[in-house]
């Protein structure tokens, strides 16, 4: 075969065998990673790219009630009739407005949860506070109080609603629930800060791990070095000097969190070219593992 075809089969034949070789490379080095390490965590998330959506979706419909003046003069010129029959119904935009809050307060606790230092302790102490505020604002929607979802609150015809979103807090909070099983970060304390924990009150720890601990709490360099590292860095740190008393701390810390971890740390593997053989253009990828 001889031109454009010939070159096109090549190319397709290339493309596919780079792509077989390097998975085949990317798996051995993960087996042999793991086997060289002491603990590793490992985390398979498919919903990540959802998650990603969630948080655009919900600065959409914050847009939305900001500009629902301009939207209705739009979709009345457009001759848009159901989306303006929407935006002109009291008791629709009031659920609207209500949807658009809830999910802003749901993203500010995602956001808070994103990030290098972030861990399963702070995760879960985020997850209660969010517990805990939805009782709350479930409390005082039922006393007719919507200050906390002030969008609403101004809405005419907002009193309509307020059964909707009560029941809406309650099965909220009962799916966070579900989702996120209770863990007693009070149990772990001396993992955020084991030179100030009593020994006394934990009760996970063997004898010689409490020797250890007590030594470390009394080693002065490391008052300085908490100070200045991340938790999970510090006890890294720490680990060849006091490797009983950090064993612990770092399978609670190496856990993954959210699955922000698992994108933000990527080790990335090579660069090749790959490119759709129906348009002839190649580009550089990085390809990354977790």
């Amino acid at each position: 075969m001889f031109g454009s075809k010939a070159e096109k089969e090549v190319s397709d034949s290339t493309i596919s065998r780079r792509i077989h070789d390097m998975s085949a490379d990317i798996e051995e080095t993960v087996c042999t990673s793991v086997e060289e390490s002491e603990m590793f965590a490992l985390q398979v998330d498919e919903s990540t790219d959802i998650a990603a959506r969630w948080l655009s979706r919900g600065k959409v419909l914050s847009r939305v009630c900001k500009l629902k003046e301009e939207m209705l003069t739009f979709s009345t010129l457009e001759q848009q009739e159901e989306f303006c029959d929407l935006l002109a119904d009291d008791t629709w935009c009031a659920k609207y407005s209500y949807l658009a809050k809830i999910f802003e307060l749901l993203n500010k606790v995602k956001a808070s949860m994103q990030g290098k230092s972030e861990n399963v302790l702070s995760s879960t102490d985020k997850i209660k506070a969010l517990k805990e505020k939805l009782q709350l604002w479930g409390g005082k929607v039922k006393e007719g109080n919507l200050d906390m979802f002030s969008h609403v609150a101004v809405a005419a015809n907002s009193g309509e609603i307020i059964p909707i979103i009560s029941e809406h807090l309650v099965i909220l909070e009962k799916q966070l629930q579900q989702y996120f099983t209770g863990m007693c970060t009070e149990n772990y304390d001396w993992i955020r800060n084991p030179l100030v924990a009593s020994i006394s009150t934990i009760s996970q720890l063997t004898l010689m791990e409490e020797e250890r601990l007590v030594e470390l709490r009394h080693d002065r360099d490391l008052k300085l070095l908490h100070m200045q590292l991340p938790l999970d860095e510090f006890w890294v740190q720490i680990k060849t000097k006091y490797s009983h008393a950090a064993k612990k701390p770092l399978v609670m810390l190496i856990q993954f969190s959210t699955s922000y971890q698992c994108n933000g740390q990527t080790i990335s593997i090579t660069t090749f070219a790959v490119g759709s053989p129906a348009d002839g253009v190649l580009h550089n990828e990085t390809l990354g593992i977790t």
